[in-house]
């Protein structure tokens, strides 16, 4: 943190009332105002429930948080497109969430020359920071992820540098030579979620009203059309696990039985 902060640093708490730091009540979309102040974020993204330092350093973001403290303590958080703008414009604004992810095939699992494969495998700092194998072990495919301002920065970049990234990252996070793994590498696959012009991010989100949205989008339409994904499912938007859920959901309903 010292690295982070200077003597002119003051940490404001926004959790709870003044002189509390207990942890607000829930609030709802149906009560959140029709505008809400924003915070430009360069270098994090905020999930919900998650409780993470925000390092505010400009006097038009300071007088925004001194405003939010003193009012009705709500703050809307955006990443931005561009980390070093200091005052970004809406447009400027990453509209939804940003996500990148490939996946690399090699001549063997050469991960497994331990004696176990690794599963999942974090490298902090690298452009993909996240690796995992899938069943069987034998399988000599390997997934690289990336969220957040990482996968930002990877947006609409050439597949084969992205490539060559997400070699770089991998040799990092198993001590290996980018020189080794190249001749080693038959095939490689990413698609830019960010700069897909009907994608337009990585994940989903849920905005006001969204979980009206939802309750109506989840009703048959004349028992003959049955809407079904990770969209439909209140608190896990954009994961796999909600669109095999709702994909159960859906078809239940459709042999007539009661949805669990």
């Amino acid at each position: 943190m010292a690295t982070m902060t200077s003597p002119d640093t003051e940490f404001i708490s926004i959790l709870g009332a003044s002189g509390n730091t207990e942890a607000p009540s829930r609030v709802s979309s149906a009560s959140l105002p029709e505008q809400l102040p924003i915070l430009g974020l360069s270098d994090i993204v905020i999930f919900p429930g998650m409780v993470a330092p925000l390092l505010v350093e400009t006097a038009q973001s300071t007088k925004l948080i001194d405003d939010v403290v003193g009012g009705d303590r709500l703050l809307g958080v955006v990443l931005q497109r561009n980390a070093e703008a200091e005052n970004p414009l809406p447009h400027e604004m990453h509209e939804v969430g940003c996500a990148a992810r490939v996946v690399l095939q090699f001549d063997e699992p050469w991960w497994n020359d331990t004696g176990t494969g690794p599963g999942f495998i974090h490298g902090p700092g690298e452009s993909f920071p996240v690796w995992w194998t899938v069943p069987p072990r034998e399988a000599p495919i390997i997934t690289g992820w990336s969220g957040g301002p990482a996968a930002a920065r990877l947006a609409g970049l050439p597949c084969a540098d992205v490539v060559e990234r997400a070699l770089a990252s991998l040799a990092a996070v198993f001590g290996r030579s980018v020189a080794e793994l190249t001749p080693r590498m038959q095939q490689a696959y990413y698609h830019d979620w960010t700069g897909d012009p009907l994608a337009r991010g990585g994940y989903s989100y849920g905005g006001v009203g969204a979980q009206a949205a939802c309750e109506l989008l989840r009703q048959p339409v004349e028992n003959t059309l049955y809407l079904a994904g990770e969209a439909l499912v209140e608190g896990r938007f954009g994961t796999v696990h909600a669109a095999l859920a709702d994909g159960r959901r859906a078809a239940r309903m459709i042999l007539g039985k009661k949805p669990t």
